[in-house]
């Protein structure tokens, strides 16, 4: 069996300890602190078949990644998040953050943003964690590191426009233009989840001609991707507030691809912000 390393790079306060913790709890071999020339040497002498490495961001020049050998698998997820959510962690923490030199924290995260572009390009996979919970960065870490597996993980995702678009989303699907619970006093506090909301979006006139049209692209859009030996992928549903409509997609979503053999996990980014 081949080795496999995760390593785990990202924004500073995006989640990167965070996700070695998760990798460790799943039995990856896992530091944050083996310095990239060291990387070849570690993975070698290594007896563990599940390695994670962590790869913070510095000032300096990234250094060249080792050659790998043959028998080795390597998985990059670079972990982001939106610059309130990182100023708001950073704040929380009263740490320093690494890229400021005294011009504050504000400059030190433009600063970084800029100096992990290389990086994400580097990345086969960019994970938002913008409003996700533990239980859901595990559920999708879990997604892409647990058993080797050909089969084709799913990410089902709602959010909120007023957040911003999930940085890792491979499809969005905006499903603003439906009928919005928001308006009905009785309806605002639930969720796309709560069955009432869900009566409420299916008596849209073009509730069903969309359905249906939805269904059928993401049938195939799935087998394509599995085809492709796509790993994981993520479908994204977005409307106003990220609690009704977005909510109701993304568990219908998951319900038919489930339906149709996939591995589905479910993440609700933004239910508890608006």
């Amino acid at each position: 069996m081949a080795k496999r390393v995760f390593i785990i790079s990202g924004l500073s306060g995006a989640g990167r300890t965070t996700a070695l913790g998760i990798l460790s709890d799943m039995g990856f071999v896992a530091s944050d602190s083996v310095p990239v020339a060291l990387w070849s040497a570690f993975v070698r002498e290594s007896k563990a078949d599940d390695i994670a490495l962590g790869w913070p961001l510095t000032q300096d020049q990234d250094p060249v990644l080792p050659d790998w050998p043959a028998d080795v698998r390597v998985h990059h997820i670079f972990l982001s998040a939106d610059p309130e959510t990182l100023r708001r962690r950073y704040n929380e923490s009263r740490r320093v953050h690494p890229f400021d030199r005294g011009q504050g924290l504000l400059d030190a995260l433009e600063a970084e943003q800029a100096a992990s572009l290389p990086r994400r390009r580097l990345a086969d996979e960019v994970m938002d964690t913008t409003g996700v919970k533990l239980t859901d960065l595990s559920a999708a870490i879990s997604a892409l590191a647990g058993p080797q597996t050909d089969h084709l993980q799913i990410r089902a995702q709602s959010f909120s426009y007023r957040s911003g678009l999930p940085l890792d989303a491979d499809m969005v699907f905006d499903v603003r233009w439906l009928r919005n619970p928001h308006y009905d006093l009785d309806l605002r506090p639930r969720t796309g989840k709560d069955r009432a909301v869900a009566d409420y979006i299916r008596a849209d006139d073009a509730f069903e001609d969309f359905q249906t049209h939805l269904r059928g692209l993401l049938s195939v859009t799935a087998a394509r991707q599995q085809q492709e030996g796509k790993a994981y992928f993520t479908v994204a549903f977005g409307c106003t507030g990220g609690k009704h409509r977005s909510v109701f997609f993304a568990e219908q979503a998951g319900e038919w691809l489930r339906a149709m053999g996939y591995a589905v996990s479910v993440v609700h980014r933004d239910t508890g912000r608006y």
